[in-house]
């Protein structure tokens, strides 16, 4: 299980505001602003459906491992411990910590102790050979990690086409303001043949 919260946004979108309103056929400026909530909406809708992050963007994910990988007892030891971070393609590791005590937060400062796959889909982390963390299973029994991390498309280019036919569709959607459960469906199984199953 993980949640994650974005502490940097985009600076940028996929879908530039002529883009949407050539898209929408707008011509007037008056709905300019909830044309550009909705591209933020419709990206945050696709990068939930399927795992991507799809413009670069700082995240923070708490990551629970399941228990059972390690055995009952404190501590990791190496081939024991993958960490996988819930949305892709990750750019680069910041920070990792791991819950030494209940509440109590320890920062992996030496992230050469580990493999970092920035390739596979989704990344994974994986402690490596001899190496040990001295984390603790928390009371609700699992070990439970804290990762900052930069992941996203560094341009439209790298993204998967059904993804951005997916936020056209919801904007559609959006701006229409109606339920139109056909072209929500569509859009929903693009994203579907998208998804970063983990």
């Amino acid at each position: 299980m993980a949640s994650t919260r974005v502490t940097t946004q985009p600076t940028t979108e996929f879908i530039t505001l002529v883009q949407a309103k050539n898209y929408l056929r707008l011509d007037q400026t008056a709905d300019d602003d909830y044309v550009g909530d909705i591209i933020k909406r419709a990206r945050h809708q696709c990068e939930l459906m399927t795992g991507y992050a799809l413009y670069t963007q700082t995240l923070l994910s708490v990551v629970e491992t399941d228990p059972y990988q390690f055995g009952p007892f404190s501590g990791i030891h190496s081939t024991q411990l993958r960490i996988t971070l819930p949305y892709a393609p990750v750019q680069s590791i910041a920070h990792l910590f791991y819950e030494s005590d209940s509440n109590v937060w320890t920062e992996q400062v030496d992230l050469t102790v580990f493999n970092i796959d920035y390739d596979d889909l989704p990344c994974s982390i994986i402690l490596g050979t001899g190496q040990r963390l001295d984390a603790k299973m928390t009371p609700e029994g699992v070990f439970r990690f804290k990762v900052a991390y930069v992941a996203g498309f560094t341009a439209v280019e790298g993204a998967p086409p059904n993804i951005i036919q997916a936020m056209y569709m919801y904007l559609n959607v959006y701006y229409s303001n109606r339920d139109n459960a056909a072209e929500e469906a569509t859009a929903c199984n693009l994203l579907m043949q998208e998804r970063i199953w983990q």
